[in-house]
């Protein structure tokens, strides 16, 4: 690779800007500010200002494999849209062309935007495809070709694949030659789209209904060889009558291509380079299929970063894009300038997933402490949005820039005050009624918990009860669950109804006990699966709450509307990857729930490298590499009274700051750093 920057330069702004007369970087950008370039609104050149390494990667050799093994913040997509436009408008094949395959619409648009921008409207046009590695596939390899795997004949000449959701009920499902003879696990019969296949051998079986706690039992379930026998030929059945799910249509891929050489080899002609952004989330199939398609020919460019791999639910292997890239011999480039964080939270991110490589972050800001360490007590839990929030005002940080992570949404939950198993039974269904009327996303949520568990009391008490939905009862389809409650509470907020909480409790309760009973017989026949059941109790609530019979209901439930901060995002750190934010709080786990095969949210899983394969590590890694200015970290107050415990957090760069959830004053300038241990 040429190693001077102004020959990269002169190189790249010689086809993307037509510089061929090797003006330096500020002659060539005033001679085009005042045209239609794609500098003019940007206040300088923007090919000067990549790094030497950036450029390196944009010249690079096309027709040799490459792996951009990129870092946090060091602006691969940027770099990857400048790539594309550099080779779009190289490019002279017409009938061959370059496949940029991203994993989000959002990726693909800013890559878009960037090509089109310096190689223009035609330089994203045919032979050329910028887009979703699902959608190439659905185009090129499914659509056209999955009859030769599935063996579907089509109706009038379209052979077309219809696409089930895993979720879906429908009644044709039921039929016997999509649905097992017999019930398995006690959970019923499973149908053809509630699982897949992990591997192309057909051999490993995921369930996958979308109904967690169907799914968790059946995995924990033994599949003897009848039973995989009959799935494998109901999922044959399925196929062989023009249906798949989203998760059948890898294997389906593989085979049509590994089945038909010929096939593959046209395909590796028409996309002779392929270039893949985040290729650390491709699972293994995936990656089988891009095996088949550069042993036919075809060249690939890899970018991503494998310690933010945190999709192994989804399959996710990034080991084998390791073994992938070795054995192909690809050349690793890599991008080691960080331009979102301060280096104290590089350094602190590098030590958490053992990254060994030198890794450049923007300078620290002078007398900030960068990495904190805050404690906060479990049942205060739901203080931790406001007191963070008041930290930041206090020292300058941009709280709407801001966000408070945590690892799932059971924990996201009670972070945000939903802790509807303390709740008095008999305020869960005001509650409910009265968040539905406040038109905000955030609190319709937590109206549809609060009521999912005030109706499954009444209407399905013997049954197991899917609390990430709201509640509902596992054999009812989640989306019909959802409507049902959304119907129930609109009927409840009609003029005249329920939702006059000025009354007195005594009032609003015989109130409620006489009306609620017949808004839902009214409105019973919309739903097939409730057809047979009954509100048998005459008082559905039996008393006020204690000591305020004699008040009005707003004044016992008007305090709900307090608990979520609706200046801070809270977001799990799945939600949260490939966002930049000036400060975020990663918030653990009071305790380690003992599991060491999935990825934990307490923290000292995050310290261990090897817990969950790495995934732990990875995911703490993710969080923490999300911030420019500020990375804390919560952890309980137990844990953080303990020395040892404390000595771990100040290797990695940690700095302890007190209390988040008890006493503001102890935060201030995030400097209470126990004196004592220094």
């Amino acid at each position: 690779m040429p190693d001077t920057k102004n020959h990269l330069f002169f190189k790249i702004s010689n086809v993307l800007c037509e510089n061929n007369q090797k003006k330096p970087a500020e002659e060539c950008y005033s001679l085009h500010r005042s045209t239609n370039s794609p500098c003019n609104d940007y206040g300088k050149c923007r090919i000067w200002e990549k790094t030497l390494e950036q450029l390196q990667y944009v010249e690079y050799d096309l027709e040799k494999n490459s792996f951009l093994k990129a870092c946090p913040g060091s602006g691969k997509t940027e770099v990857v849209g400048l790539k594309s436009a550099y080779e779009f408008k190289k490019w002279t094949k017409k009938t061959t062309g370059i496949a940029v395959l991203t994993y989000t619409n959002k990726a693909t648009d800013v890559i878009t935007e960037r090509v089109q921008q310096f190689a223009g409207s035609s330089g994203i046009s045919h032979p050329h495809f910028i887009g979703t590695i699902d959608s190439w596939m659905h185009r090129f390899i499914l659509n056209p070709f999955a009859h030769l795997v599935t063996d579907y004949s089509g109706n009038d000449d379209d052979q077309s694949i219809h696409l089930i959701d895993k979720s879906s009920d429908a009644e044709f499902l039921k039929n016997k030659k999509f649905s097992t003879k017999y019930s398995y696990f006690e959970t019923g019969c499973i149908q053809a789209n509630e699982f897949y296949f992990l591997d192309k051998e057909c051999d490993q079986i995921i369930f996958s209904s979308g109904k967690f706690q169907i799914d968790s039992q059946r995995k924990k379930g033994v599949i003897n060889r009848s039973l995989k026998s009959e799935l494998k030929q109901i999922k044959t059945e399925f196929w062989k009558s023009g249906f798949v799910t989203h998760q059948d249509v890898d294997i389906i891929c593989y085979k049509i291509l590994n089945d038909n050489p010929e096939i593959c080899k046209l395909l590796s002609n028409r996309f002779s380079i392929i270039i893949i952004d985040e290729c650390q989330d491709l699972s293994s199939l995936k990656i089988d299929i891009f095996r088949l398609l550069k042993k036919s020919g075809s060249i690939f460019h890899l970018v991503g970063d494998l310690h933010q791999s945190i999709f192994s639910y989804n399959n996710a292997d990034f080991k084998k894009i390791i073994q992938f890239t070795e054995e192909e011999k690809f050349t690793i480039i890599p991008l080691t300038k960080n331009f979102r964080s301060v280096q104290s939270i590089v350094n602190t991110c590098c030590k958490l997933v053992e990254n060994q490589e030198q890794i450049l972050g923007c300078d620290d800001v002078p007398n900030k402490s960068h990495c904190l360490i805050f404690s906060y007590q479990k049942e205060k839990i739901h203080e931790i949005p406001e007191n963070f929030s008041d930290y930041l005002k206090t020292n300058g940080y941009n709280v709407e820039k801001s966000a408070i992570l945590i690892r799932n949404n059971s924990n996201k939950n009670s972070l945000m005050g939903r802790t509807t198993q303390k709740m008095t039974f008999s305020k869960l269904a005001p509650s409910a009624i009265y968040l539905w009327s406040l038109n905000d996303t955030e609190y319709k949520k937590e109206s549809l918990n609060y009521f999912g568990v005030f109706l499954s009391k009444f209407l399905f008490p013997n049954e197991k009860h899917n609390y990430r939905n709201f509640y509902g009862p596992t054999d009812v389809p989640n989306h019909q669950w959802r409507l049902f409650l959304a119907n129930l509470l609109n009927r409840c907020n009609q003029p005249g109804s329920l939702a006059d909480f000025t009354q007195i409790w005594t009032d609003w309760r015989v109130k409620f006990n006489e009306t609620f009973p017949v808004i839902f017989e009214d409105i019973q026949s919309q739903y097939g699966w409730l057809a047979l059941e009954k509100i048998i109790e005459k008082n559905m609530i039996k008393s006020s709450p204690s000591g305020y019979k004699n008040s009005p209901v707003i004044k016992t439930i008007n305090d709900i509307k307090h608990q979520v901060d609706k200046t801070i995002e809270i977001s799990t750190i799945h939600s949260a990857k490939g966002k930049t934010f000036d400060s975020i709080l990663l918030v653990s786990s009071s305790q380690s729930s003992g599991e060491r095969d999935t990825g934990s949210g307490y923290w000292q899983h995050w310290l261990d490298i090897d817990n969950a394969n790495g995934e732990s590590a990875r995911f703490a890694y993710v969080a923490s590499s999300r911030p420019k200015f500020l990375l804390a970290w919560a952890i309980s107050e137990k844990d953080y009274e303990d020395r040892s415990k404390i000595e771990q957090l100040k290797k990695l760069g940690f700095n302890p700051s007190g209390s988040i959830g008890i006493n503001k004053e102890s935060v201030v300038d995030g400097q209470n750093t126990l004196k004592k241990w220094f």
